[in-house]
């Protein structure tokens, strides 16, 4: 009985060298071109949209108003453009507001007026040499409240002050301040 037997010619070891030679520069220069891709300008939006209801004081008439929508904010920031780090912030609002008692409650004994159509817009930015480790804006944001009918006897500028604070670039959620009520009428 004779055994057949086969001679190593030591070409298993060369060839899986070169192989994982090939794997690796292929590796390597691979994860240099994803690197490449990372960078700058490096852009992050942030968003929100909160539903509101505030009963704010009518200047104008001594009442109250239920102001009832939605408020949305949108933060752009920009990281490594043309300015080393931008941030731009726009506030809108819409909705509605009904003539109500101090506690939110309607009126609706006969003697309330057309509702009031409520919005605003508001847009800032700001520009720094480097990304800021932390920092504060204050927009002021000018609400506006004019009746539904055109009757310009009692519309109402409702100032709106909000903190935003940046710690490394991300907002954190913006604070309200405080609220101003201005009547406008008009003749």
């Amino acid at each position: 009985m004779s055994i057949a037997t086969t001679r190593d010619t030591g070409c298993g070891p060369k060839v899986l060298r070169i192989t994982t030679l090939v794997v690796l520069i292929a590796t390597l220069s691979v994860a240099h071109h994803a690197q490449a891709q990372l960078v700058a300008p490096i852009t992050l939006n942030y968003a929100a949209s909160v539903p509101i209801a505030k009963v704010v004081p009518n200047s104008c008439t001594g009442g109250y108003v239920l102001v009832k929508g939605t408020m949305k904010l949108s933060i752009t920031t920009v990281q490594g453009g043309q300015v080393p780090f931008t941030v731009a912030v726009a506030y809108t609002s819409s909705g509605t507001g009904q003539d109500a008692l101090a506690d939110g409650t309607l009126v609706v004994d006969g003697s309330q007026k057309a509702n009031y159509a409520y919005s605003s817009q508001m847009l800032t930015d700001a520009s720094f040499p480097s990304t800021p480790q932390d920092f504060m804006q204050d927009p002021a944001v000018r609400d506006f409240l004019v009746r539904s009918t055109g009757d310009g006897s009692d519309q109402l500028l409702l100032d709106t002050a909000i903190d935003l604070t940046f710690t490394n670039g991300v907002p954190s959620a913006a604070v309200l301040q405080g609220l101003s009520v201005a009547c406008s009428a008009v003749p």
